[in-house]
């Protein structure tokens, strides 16, 4: 079969569209991340640690009053020991929200809390209890 010029610019046209598609597609995708604890978190994107018995991880962000932020905290795998809890400090170190469970399967949810200053806010991944360790994911969304 030959290829006419006709053929050969549509063919062309259409690997163009193809490739910037998937090109748009992949942008959109976040990868996670692996943060060490005491490390800053950024809205959008997941970040990864791992919890060891009694001892908390801490993340930071920027936040201005008004805003809403969700945090979510997610255990590896449904058959994972670690049983997730998440503190939200103000900037002035005091607990202005914590979550145990209502993420679904024992994960941690804090959903739409409005901060109530600007400053550097401190996220506490830990277990609940401090009684389980294990490897879980950490995300911030801030709308």
């Amino acid at each position: 079969m030959k290829i006419t010029n006709k053929r050969w610019m549509l063919l062309r046209r259409f690997v163009v569209v193809m490739l910037l598609a998937l090109t748009t597609m992949l942008a959109n995708q976040t990868t996670p991340v692996k943060a060490q604890c005491g490390d800053s978190i950024e809205p959008g994107v997941w970040v990864y640690g791992e919890i060891a018995y009694g001892r908390p991880c801490s993340y930071t962000f920027y936040g201005r009053v008004g805003a809403y932020v969700s945090i979510r905290m997610e255990k590896e795998s449904f058959s994972s020991p670690l049983d997730p809890y998440l503190e939200l400090k103000d900037p002035y170190g005091y607990i202005v929200a914590f979550d145990d469970d209502s993420g679904g399967n024992h994960n941690s949810l804090i959903g739409s809390y409005r901060l109530s200053s600007s400053g550097w806010y401190t996220i506490i991944a830990r277990s609940y209890q401090n009684s389980t360790s294990g490897r879980f994911g950490l995300y911030l969304e801030n709308y």
